[in-house]
């Protein structure tokens, strides 16, 4: 999409008095422009673009992924439902700081988390935690980040409605390449656009999309009211790089499959966390879910050093490989998880996030990087 086409327009023009209250009182989402912030033609065609992607009726853009996660989750928020919303223990820190600062802290929301995958599996530990104190709300990723746990999304929104309680998934890490949570189950799907929708480290944006219109109709007014909209240069991007979506996911998973085996295989590595391995914990259900089209694009992997040698190795890799805290990008990068995400993880736990290029060259970098001398 070029620039031609996107329109920036922020007041739209009214005809009399009777037209303007029809474009200011008619129900968000039926195309009558009348003002940016409530709707815009760029930001909707792209959002019809997402949904096509994500196989959702609808779907509404926000600023970033957070603010998805915002606009998703306030609709819900009754200060007279004491029941719990349930988050998963691996949950990304984002999110669980989100839990933590704005739901518990600020509104007041009866939150909790899942027990961590131990001897029980996650999905295993969010269904016991759904039996034991029927929740209001769960909230899973199918694949977790940076641990890369696997959620059996179906299972788990099996479990929540029978309870009573809404679904929210974020797809960021799964992808609609290889999973489509609206079709397993969920109420909601959210997205980082930033990382694999955008998938070009140049845009922020973030996607909340539905089903149900009614939870539609309440998103696009809680949006409009808090002004977390997407702006039409961004949504015009987003629309256009959407466009090779799927021949950059097909890349990124086939490679990363080849980078986990090599990593796996290396002694400079004690241990590798990729679904697509069958020491996985959970490849099975990832090859059931994911329909075998791919396990992801991103890697966690343990190096075999002691702390300093850890900090030797991000030296020695990022002239090659950028180490950014971003991911999804064309261009592979790698996070020290600890130094990112806090003291939870050992300092000898690295996120590689796959791009496009050539497999090799990629492989060739970790491996000089991960040598002694």
């Amino acid at each position: 999409m070029s620039d031609s086409v996107i329109d920036r327009t922020i007041g739209f023009r009214l005809g009399g008095v009777d037209e303007t209250e029809t474009a200011f009182t008619t129900p968000l989402g039926e195309g009558l422009y009348s003002y940016a912030r409530r709707e815009n033609p760029t930001v909707a065609d792209c959002e019809r673009a997402v949904a096509a992607v994500e196989r959702s009726r609808s779907c509404l853009l926000t600023p970033c992924g957070m603010a998805a996660i915002n606009v998703a989750l306030s609709i819900f928020n009754d200060p007279k439902d004491r029941r719990p919303w349930v988050f998963p223990a691996d949950v990304y820190s984002g999110t669980a700081e989100y839990a933590t600062a704005v739901l518990q802290n600020q509104r007041g929301t009866n939150t909790r988390f899942a027990d961590p995958a131990g001897e029980n599996s996650t999905t295993a530990n969010l269904i016991s935690a759904v039996s034991d104190e029927p929740p209001a709300l769960i909230f899973i990723e199918p694949i977790s980040n940076p641990l890369l746990d696997i959620i059996d999304v179906r299972a788990v929104a099996e479990a929540a409605h029978h309870h009573g309680a809404h679904v929210v998934v974020d797809n960021t890490i799964g992808t609609p390449y290889l999973f489509h949570p609206l079709e397993a189950g969920a109420d909601l799907v959210v997205h980082s656009g930033t990382k694999y929708l955008a998938g070009h480290n140049n845009i922020l944006a973030g996607a909340v999309c539905v089903h149900d219109p009614d939870l539609h109709a309440r998103l696009l007014t809680h949006r409009n009211t808090i002004g977390s909209v997407l702006s039409p240069d961004d949504a015009g991007r987003l629309k256009s790089q959407l466009q090779t979506f799927s021949l950059r996911l097909a890349q990124q998973n086939a490679s990363a499959m080849k980078i986990a085996e090599f990593l796996d295989n290396h002694r400079g590595v004690a241990e590798v966390r990729y679904p697509g391995l069958s020491s996985h914990p959970d490849h099975d259900l990832a090859k059931r879910m994911f329909d075998e089209r791919g396990f992801g694009a991103l890697i966690t992997f343990d190096l075999a050093r002691d702390e300093d040698g850890c900090s030797r190795f991000v030296d020695d890799l990022s002239p090659e490989i950028p180490h950014i805290g971003s991911m999804g990008d064309v261009t592979t990068s790698f996070l020290h998880i600890r130094a990112c995400f806090g003291k939870d993880y050992e300092p000898s736990t690295i996120r590689l996030s796959v791009g496009i290029e050539p497999v090799e060259q990629i492989i060739d970098s970790l491996d000089q990087a991960l040598r002694e001398d």
